[in-house]
């Protein structure tokens, strides 16, 4: 009898300490387990996440020259002097005499881009472009302003010429013009 007694209380205390001190204890493993899974994701993601930026840096390393010419291209600041040797430069290259530069500060501006903005359209946050505009008197031959209006095309600098006056000296033959150009130069 003893023996019908001891099995079902052996199986109660069992169950008890299966209970209180078991389960909580599975509990917890399983709790830490779910944690560790997590924490392990996590650093996965940055893992992934840092082996992506370390593959963007090295492309823009690789793109550093064409960087460096959209920074030509676009300048945070105008810089007049910067453009006044640019254009002194080009113009004695292609054989043109610079008689004179001109800032015109009146119609300096913001652009507002290119883009139109409809009232339905979602307003797009990019970074307005400045705009400065100069004159420039030159005098030379027509060959020489040709060459001289190729290079400022072919540069990195965002140039836009903007009007071309050209003006026949009565004492030169035909042989020299007198230009009058409306250049517009951009910046960020």
């Amino acid at each position: 009898m003893n023996r019908i007694f001891a099995i079902p209380i052996l199986f109660f205390f069992s169950f008890v300490f299966l209970i209180y001190f078991l389960l909580p204890k599975y509990s917890d493993f399983k709790k830490l387990e779910k944690e560790v899974w997590q924490k392990e994701n996590f650093w996965q993601k940055k893992e992934i996440y840092f082996s992506k930026l370390k593959k963007s840096l090295q492309s823009l390393e690789k793109e550093k020259e064409s960087l460096e010419k959209i920074n030509t291209a676009l300048p945070a600041q105008l810089s007049i002097a910067a453009l006044l040797n640019f254009f002194e430069k080009k113009t004695l290259e292609s054989g043109l005499f610079l008689e004179g530069f001109m800032v015109d500060t009146s119609k300096s501006q913001p652009s507002s881009g290119l883009e139109e903005k409809t009232p339905d359209a979602k307003e797009k946050t990019e970074p307005q472009k400045k705009e400065a505009l100069f004159s420039l008197r030159l005098s030379g031959g027509f060959p020489s302003l040709e060459n001289f209006l190729q290079e400022i095309e072919r540069s990195a600098r965002m140039i836009e010429v903007e009007r071309i006056s050209l003006e026949i000296p009565s004492d030169s033959k035909g042989e020299i013009l007198e230009t009058l150009l409306s250049i517009k130069a951009y910046s960020r």
